[in-house]
């Protein structure tokens, strides 16, 4: 970790001192600041151990640009904090660095680049203010280039880094595509910025030109491809634009940035939003896919059961032999269970769809409820143990059948990944206006990232020998829960175990 600290510690002051050398808006507010973005993927990737090179980097890159020691210290402090909120409001949500879906790409623009970054405006320039540095009337200006340039920072260099740092394989066909794709969009910033197609760009509203290469990057490739481009877009517009070409050049040469970079975030943003918009389709599409081939398998094999027991018992008839009837019909009879769960399941997720999921609620005593579904479950898994822990006299106001759908298909996933620790508890807990029933199991655990998709349609986190099923338990019984205007999570650990809680409102409501 000391390494790593000293490491991010040269690379913020390096940057640093370049940015504040760039035309910086009282000296120390520069719309050019890659050390935010740097920052916030050291800190998502390492871990908040590492902030004491963020701190000695911003300490230091202002000191020795003429800041008091105090001002430099109070810089210090507000771009480490940036960095930490950011990283931790990310974590909070389990953070995807892929950007592959639109919550992740939301939360890095609405969190990281527009929110936490006006901590380290707001400190710094306070900073500048209390320590002499600037007057009053400077303030504003001073806080809007410091904000912009730390959001840019996070909305182009943070992404950039953290998707880069996913291992992933690239195929010929796909290199060669994505050269061609970002030559082409060089070319087009060149011409737009640096007048390359032998025309004045200057003052010329012709940045729609790049939209055509970057959507088509967008749409084809991935979202490293995007990230390279929006970089190297940004990098050939700021050297432009600094050199005096372009459409966004002006006689302040800070205003011009200004202005710049407002178009860059744009940009950035939606190439971000676009990206992961694409994404979740293609990985809806995929798992949609997957879910075909899974439902052909789960409702062909207790039909090919059910036939196979079928021709055994006429083949025996046939042959005056003798068997036991009860034995196969008792086999047949759990298939055709089967089958019916994985019909009722489609036909379920289809009302979800169409809002059809009706309520019969009625007024029960849940203990009893839990108690005899636990029982049952008991009886069709003896090598189980289910423990129930907890006690309540609490009436509900619920559908007492999907609240038993719900826990039985908790109690059955538990049960599905408990191969070796056989131990299942059922916890039950009264607060003032809540009934709150978890399941836990001590088997395999489920990896973080897939805790916000866990609830999906068709999602599986893990595949064992004994999973089956259509990935459809977990978003019917979300679905229903949510429909009784209750919640429901998940916390669980690799190698720990799983706990799914849901709660349910005491109160009687309105249901729809």
């Amino acid at each position: 970790m000391i390494v790593r600290i000293i490491i991010l510690f040269v690379i913020y002051f390096i940057t640093a001192r370049i940015g504040l050398t760039l035309d910086a808006v009282s000296g120390f507010a520069t719309l050019i600041w890659l050390p935010t973005g740097i920052s916030l993927a050291a800190v998502l990737l390492y871990g908040f151990r590492i902030w004491p090179g963020i701190f000695l980097g911003a300490f230091f890159a202002n000191f020795f640009n003429g800041a008091p020691a105090p001002v430099a210290l109070g810089i210090g402090v507000g771009n480490t904090l940036e960095a930490l909120m950011a990283a931790f409001l990310l974590k909070k949500v389990n953070f995807d660095y892929s950007l592959s879906h639109l919550l992740d790409a939301l939360m890095l623009i609405v969190v990281a680049a527009i929110t936490s970054t006006m901590i380290s405006a707001t400190v710094g320039v306070s900073s500048l203010l209390l320590g002499g540095v600037i007057s009053h009337s400077d303030y504003q200006s001073t806080w809007l280039a410091w904000w912009v340039g730390d959001m840019l920072s996070n909305l182009v260099i943070a992404p950039f880094l953290l998707v880069w740092s996913i291992p992933s394989r690239f195929n010929s066909k796909s290199i060669i595509e994505s050269v061609l794709s970002i030559l082409i969009l060089i070319i087009m910033g060149i011409g737009v910025f640096g007048g390359g197609f032998g025309v004045d760009t200057n003052h010329l509203p012709i940045t729609h030109l790049l939209f055509p290469p970057l959507i088509w990057i967008t749409l084809r490739l991935g979202i490293k491809e995007t990230t390279l481009a929006t970089l190297l877009l940004s990098t050939i517009a700021v050297l432009a634009t600094m050199a005096g070409f372009g459409p966004f050049i002006s006689e302040d040469l800070s205003l011009g940035l200004l202005f710049l970079q407002s178009f860059i975030a744009v940009v950035a943003a939606t190439t971000l939003i676009l990206n992961s918009l694409i994404s979740e389709k293609r990985s809806f599409e995929k798992r949609k896919d997957e879910f075909i081939g899974i439902a052909s398998h789960e409702l062909r094999t207790p039909l090919a059961t059910v036939k196979g027991y079928i021709q055994i018992m006429q083949s025996s008839f046939q042959k005056s032999r003798k068997i036991n009837l009860g034995i196969y019909l008792s086999k047949m009879e759990n298939q055709i269970d089967s089958l019916t769960r994985l019909i009722n399941d489609l036909l379920d997720v289809s009302k979800i769809q169409t809002d059809k999921l009706d309520l019969r609620i009625e007024k029960f005593n849940i203990l009893p409820l839990v108690k005899d579904i636990i029982r049952d479950m008991q009886r069709l898994t003896p090598e189980h143990k289910i423990l129930l822990e907890g006690n309540t006299e609490a009436v509900i106001f619920a559908d007492k059948y999907r609240i038993s759908q719900v826990l039985m298909n908790l109690i059955s996933n538990a049960i599905k990944f408990s191969s070796e620790n056989k131990k299942i508890i059922v916890r039950i807990h009264e607060s003032k206006d809540s009934i709150s029933i978890s399941v836990k199991d001590f088997g395999p655990g489920i990896p973080g990232a897939d805790h916000k998709r866990i609830f999906e349609r068709f999602f599986q986190a893990a595949k064992t020998d004994s999973s089956s099923g259509l990935g459809l338990g977990l978003y019917i019984s979300s679905q229903i829960i949510k429909k009784h205007q209750g919640k429901i999570w998940v916390e669980s650990k690799v190698g720990k175990g799983t706990t799914f809680t849901f709660k349910l409102p005491l109160k009687s409501y309105k249901f729809n």
